[in-house]
């Protein structure tokens, strides 16, 4: 996925356009992918913030599993918020030994 679709999903978000509220600041996106649209496309799993953060934390094909289990639904909430909640110090760390990367709006 480029970053430019990752950035629309986010757009989308903030417009409520969702597929799923998970709970905890986490959605359910479709992404689209080149010559199957947004309903044979990508599931993405974001956590969200309306003060400006944004983390892609998962995505699958619909094609190979239908969503997430409940369990996993839950870790990602966990992960999700742990993430929402770091210090710009913190997240400057982990984008520095490359544990994360970071999308840039083009």
């Amino acid at each position: 996925m480029s970053d430019e679709v990752i950035l629309e999903a986010v757009r989308e978000i903030e417009q409520g356009l969702v597929e799923a509220d998970l709970g905890g600041n986490i959605y359910k996106k479709r992404i689209g992918i080149k010559g199957r649209g947004k309903r044979g496309g990508v599931r993405t799993i974001l956590a969200y913030s309306k003060q400006g953060r944004t983390f892609f934390l998962y995505g699958f094909e619909k094609a190979d599993r239908a969503n997430v289990t409940l369990k996993e639904k839950e870790q990602l909430k966990i992960l999700g918020n742990y993430y929402l909640d770091c210090s710009d110090k913190d997240l400057e760390a982990m984008l520095s030994s490359k544990e994360m990367i970071e999308y840039q709006e083009v």
